[in-house]
């Protein structure tokens, strides 16, 4: 587990870029300590995403028209894809990720494609990772940048991905079944199924509540590591649930026992949660409104997950390829005039992103 601190507003960008960074997600939590009204405040918030089937050489195409005229986006542009211009497109193909084919496609315009050996050799791309994968399997992690138009790879993949669709076509394999998520404007009909997340809610009455002042990680008091454990314990048992958190729960002391922080207080904790395919932007939406509409101490946890690194043995991160990030922030005093936040961040994962701090 690695852990960063900063101080809002200067390490906005910092958090924006960390959150960009890892563009899939599919479980969000929030927890608010005290504050029923910051939680008014994001309880309307949802998201949506999209079951659909698509040939893959149609999404290379209008993803990559919006670097080339306006003349050629009209006439490669088709309907049920149009909405995949946008900057904020995630996609994702559904599959058995120990067996079949799969490929991700981020908002950054970045294609990666986890092939299984035979159709690596099939495939004709050049390049590419070989990975030892489970069960002794061998796998090839190829990335594009398809934001590259014009070089004789960039080209050359085209041709071939093109050909492999033609390929699935004559084996009766079909169309991709894929997961999208964009903020571009269309209807259910035009693209398939949509998927509305609305958040689930939960509180617990009579809890323990760490006070809001934020250890110093970077301080040689031996006594602040423990103190950030302990806090992100706490946000962790929170979003579990857990009875732990109630003075008045029921827990039996033979399998369980919880030592709050040291200068807990006795409040409420309001949980929201959102569980689907979810967008950086939307991720970064409900951060800000958190950070900015809010006080008190409160922390977001994010699961998110590397689908095509999923069957490697080479990476970390939990099982499915999982990994995990919390935020805690809170004042930094509690003078009126004030307005700096404080937040420590904690990830466990294996793509790592350094961040820079100031």
């Amino acid at each position: 587990m690695f852990i960063h601190q900063g101080v809002l507003p200067e390490d906005q960008e910092v958090l924006t870029t960390f959150i960009n960074n890892r563009p899939f997600v599919h479980q969000l939590d929030v927890i608010l300590a005290n504050s029923e009204e910051a939680a008014d405040l994001v309880l309307p918030l949802t998201t949506s995403y999209f079951k659909i089937k698509v040939t893959f050489s149609t999404i290379f195409e209008i993803f990559t028209s919006r670097y080339r005229s306006p003349a050629v986006i009209h006439m490669i542009t088709r309907s049920e894809c149009a909405p995949l211009l946008s900057t904020t497109t995630t996609a994702l193909t559904v599959g058995d990720f120990e067996t079949e084919d799969v490929w991700c496609l981020d908002s950054r315009g970045i294609l990666s494609l986890l092939l299984t050996s035979s159709t690596h050799e099939r495939l004709g791309i050049s390049g590419g990772t070989r990975i030892a994968a489970l069960g002794h399997k061998i796998s090839f992690l190829i990335k594009l940048d398809l934001r590259d138009t014009s070089s004789s790879l960039a080209m050359r993949s085209r041709e071939c991905l093109t050909q492999w669709d033609s390929r699935r076509e004559d084996a009766g394999e079909g169309l991709w079944e894929v997961l999208l998520s964009t903020d571009s404007s269309f209807t259910a009909a035009d693209l398939g199924t949509k998927v509305t997340v609305n958040p689930e809610y939960h509180t617990i009455s009579h809890a323990h509540i760490p006070p809001s002042v934020l250890p110093f990680i970077k301080s040689d008091k031996p006594d602040n590591a423990e103190a950030t454990a302990e806090l992100f314990e706490w946000l962790g048992l929170a979003c579990l649930g857990s009875q732990c958190l109630d003075i008045n729960g029921a827990v039996n002391s033979y399998t369980a026992s919880y030592d709050p922080p040291q200068g807990s207080t006795i409040g409420t904790i309001y949980h929201i949660r959102w569980l689907g395919f979810l967008s950086p932007a939307f991720v970064s939406l409900v951060v800000n409104e958190i950070l900015s509409r809010s006080e008190g101490i409160r922390g977001i946890s994010v699961l998110t997950f590397d689908a095509l690194l999923s069957r490697t043995s080479s990476v970390g991160g939990t099982n499915q390829g999982e990994d995990a990030w919390s935020l805690i922030a809170a004042e930094g005093t509690h003078a009126p005039q004030d307005r700096t936040i404080h937040w420590l961040l904690a990830e466990r994962n294996s793509f790592r992103t350094s961040m820079q701090v100031k």
